[in-house]
C-alpha cells in the first residue's frame, strides 16, 4: 500500500514538472526593437550599411527561436543633416506617440530596448534618455564613455570594437607594459575629416595618463591633414626625438604616412624606434571616404617607413585583416546578400572590392545576442521583469555568445572585448603580420607573443630609451666622470713620486754634508763598550762600535 502512495505521489510530482514546462516553454516573448538611423552612406553605421544586416537577423531570429516575435522600429528624418534621425526630440517624440507596439498579452511578456547603430553625436543624449527609462541601450557599431559609469548608466550595453571602444584603447596600455616602456608619446590628428582619432587620442593618453605605476605619457594634438609644410614635420620629429623612443600615433592612413616619410629622412625610422599605429596604412580610404589618385604616392613612398611600425588591431573570426574595419570576406555568405540588399532598398552600391564592416556585422550581432538572452529569460519558472533594464543587462555581464559572424564577449560592465592583434609590417608579404594575440576569453588580460616581430635593427622590443639618454648626455657625463677619475688618480701618483724623490734626495744630501757631525749622545764613557743601532730605511747605517777615548 506505502509503495502504491509513493507511486501516485511521484507521478504526481512528474506530471507537475512537466506541466509546468510545458506552460513555460510555451511562453511567448515579443521584443520590441527602437533603432534611430541615419540614410547618409557617409557614416558607417548608416542604415544603407546596415539594415540588411538587422534584415538578416530578425529572418534567423524566426527560424532558430518560435517563441520568440520581433518587431524593429527606424526612427530617420528627412533631413540632410547625417544624425538628424538621431535626434534625441525625435527619440523621444517617437516613444512617446508610437503605437502599442509592445501589449502585455495575457500568455506573454514584451521587452523594449534601443539598439543603436549609427551616429556618435547624440549617442550621450539617447543613452542618457533611455536610462533615464530603464531601458537597455545596446549601441552596436559605436561606443561611449558612459559605458564604464555603471552607478549612473546601468542599462548600457554595446556589441562595437571600433577604435573609440574603451576596450580597444585598453590594448594600448597592455602593450606599453608588456614591454616595460615608461615614456611614451601619443600624437593625434585634430581637425581632420574624421573626428573620431582625437576622441580615441585623448582617450588613449588620459588611459596612460592615469595608470599605476605611472607612465610618463605626453600627448600632442596636430593638424595633420591639411597642407603641412617639411619645417612642420621636421619640428615635431625633434619633439619626439627628444622625448621618446615610443610613438603612438592615432590618425587617418594620410596623415599618418605624412609623418612617416619625415620620419624616414630624418633618420627615426632605423628601428630606434617603434611608431604604434591605430589605421592601416596601406588603405587608401577612411570610412566611406575615398581618397583621390593625388594621395597614391604618399602611400607608396611611405611604405618604405613601415617597417618601424606596429599595427594595433580587431580580429574577427580569428582573421587578421589589414583594415580593422573589415570583417566578412568575399566567401562569406553575408557578404552578397548584404550587398544586393544595400543595392536593392538604398540603391547603394558597394566599391569594387570592398566589404561590408564590421559596423554591419556587430549590427547583426547585437540582434541576435538580445534574441539568446530573452530566449533563455523566457523560459525562467518565476516570470522575468523585462521591464526593468538595468537587470536585463546584467544578464549579458562576463558571457560569451556564440554568432554566425564571431563570438561577442562581454566584459563585467557591459563592453565587448575583442579579439585583438599587434602586428609587425612584413615587407616580403607586404602586409602587417601579427606576433602578438590576446583572446578575451582566456581570462588574461596580458598578450600572448606568437613569433618573434622582425624588426629593422634586430633588436626587439625598443629600448625605453636610448643608452646616453634622450637629451644624448648621458654618455658625456659618464665618460666625463671617468677623465676626471683618471686624471685625479694619475696626479696622485705623480705626486707621490715626487714627494718620495725630492725626500729621498734632501736625505741624501744632509748625509753628505754632515758625516762629521756626531749627536753627543754617541759618545759613551766608561770603558765599555756599546753600541748604537740607526735604522736603515731613513740613513742606511748598520751597527757601528765607539770605543772610549783614551
Amino acid at each position: 500500500m506505502l509503495t502504491l502512495v509513493c507511486a501516485l505521489h511521484m507521478c504526481t510530482v512528474l506530471t507537475w514538472i512537466q506541466f509546468t514546462w510545458s506552460v513555460v516553454n510555451a511562453r511567448t516573448l515579443h521584443i520590441d526593437i527602437i533603432t534611430p538611423g541615419s540614410m547618409s552612406t557617409a557614416l558607417l553605421g548608416g542604415l544603407p550599411f546596415v539594415r540588411p544586416a538587422f534584415d538578416s537577423a530578425l529572418e534567423d531570429i524566426k527560424q532558430d527561436y518560435p517563441s520568440l516575435t520581433v518587431s524593429q522600429a527606424f526612427i530617420t528624418a528627412n533631413e540632410s543633416e547625417e544624425c538628424m534621425g538621431e535626434n534625441i526630440d525625435h527619440v523621444a517624440e517617437y516613444f512617446y506617440r508610437r503605437p502599442n507596439s509592445c501589449p502585455l498579452k495575457e500568455d506573454g511578456f514584451c521587452w523594449t530596448i534601443f539598439i543603436l547603430p549609427g551616429c556618435s553625436r547624440n549617442l550621450d543624449e539617447i543613452q542618457q534618455f533611455g536610462t533615464e527609462l530603464n531601458k537597455v541601450v545596446l549601441s552596436s557599431s559605436i561606443s561611449s564613455s558612459y559605458l564604464i559609469q555603471k552607478a549612473r548608466f546601468p542599462t548600457l550595453l554595446t556589441t562595437s570594437v571600433a577604435p573609440i571602444s574603451p576596450t580597444y584603447y585598453a590594448s594600448f596600455l597592455r602593450l606599453i607594459r608588456m614591454y616595460n616602456w615608461t615614456t611614451v608619446v601619443v600624437v593625434t590628428d585634430i581637425g581632420g575629416i574624421n573626428p573620431v582619432y582625437e576622441i580615441g587620442g585623448r582617450a588613449v593618453f588620459n588611459l596612460l595618463a592615469s595608470a599605476i605605476p605611472r607612465i610618463d605619457v605626453t600627448f600632442i594634438p596636430v593638424n595633420l591633414t591639411g597642407d603641412v609644410s617639411a619645417v612642420e614635420l621636421i619640428q615635431l620629429l625633434q619633439i619626439l626625438k627628444a622625448t621618446t623612443r615610443v610613438v603612438i600615433l592615432v590618425a587617418d592612413s594620410l596623415p599618418s604616412n605624412k609623418l612617416l616619410i619625415q620620419a624616414r629622412f630624418n633618420g627615426m625610422t632605423d628601428g630606434s624606434y617603434v611608431y604604434v599605429l591605430v589605421n592601416p596604412l596601406t588603405l587608401p580610404y577612411d570610412g566611406g571616404r575615398q581618397r583621390t589618385t593625388a594621395h597614391a604616392y604618399h602611400f607608396e613612398e611611405a611604405r618604405k617607413s613601415y617597417s618601424s611600425c606596429l599595427l594595433v588591431s580587431i580580429g574577427v573570426d580569428n582573421r587578421f585583416s589589414l583594415n580593422p574595419n573589415a570583417v566578412t570576406i568575399e566567401a562569406d555568405p553575408f557578404v552578397s546578400i548584404w550587398k544586393e540588399r544595400s543595392k536593392a532598398a538604398y540603391n547603394y552600391t558597394y566599391p569594387a572590392g570592398r566589404q561590408p564592416t564590421q559596423h554591419v556585422a556587430t549590427s547583426y550581432a547585437a540582434v541576435m545576442v538580445v534574441a539568446q538572452v530573452a530566449d533563455e529569460l523566457r523560459q525562467h519558472e518565476s516570470p522575468f521583469d523585462f521591464g526593468n533594464g538595468a537587470l536585463l543587462a546584467r544578464q549579458f555581464f562576463g558571457r560569451t555568445f556564440h554568432t554566425k559572424v564571431g563570438d561577442i564577449t562581454f566584459d563585467q560592465q557591459g563592453q565587448r572585448v575583442p579579439q585583438t592583434f599587434v602586428g609587425y609590417f612584413d615587407p616580403d608579404k607586404d602586409a602587417f603580420v601579427p606576433f602578438l594575440i590576446h583572446e578575451p576569453q582566456s581570462g588574461s588580460n596580458n598578450f600572448v607573443e606568437v613569433m618573434q616581430p622582425l624588426w629593422p635593427n634586430g633588436s626587439w622590443p625598443v629600448p625605453n630609451q636610448p643608452p646616453c639618454g634622450f637629451q644624448g648626455i648621458g654618455c658625456v657625463k659618464g665618460n666625463m666622470w671617468i677623465t676626471i677619475i683618471v686624471v685625479v688618480v694619475v696626479a696622485a701618483v705623480i705626486a707621490i713620486s715626487i714627494y718620495s724623490a725630492s725626500k729621498r734626495f734632501f736625505l741624501d744630501q744632509r748625509l753628505h754634508e754632515l758625516w762629521w757631525n756626531l749627536d753627543a749622545d754617541l759618545l759613551l764613557g766608561g770603558g765599555e763598550e756599546s753600541t748604537c743601532e740607526v735604522g736603515s730605511n731613513e740613513i742606511g747605517l748598520g751597527l757601528h762600535r765607539v770605543k772610549n777615548l783614551p
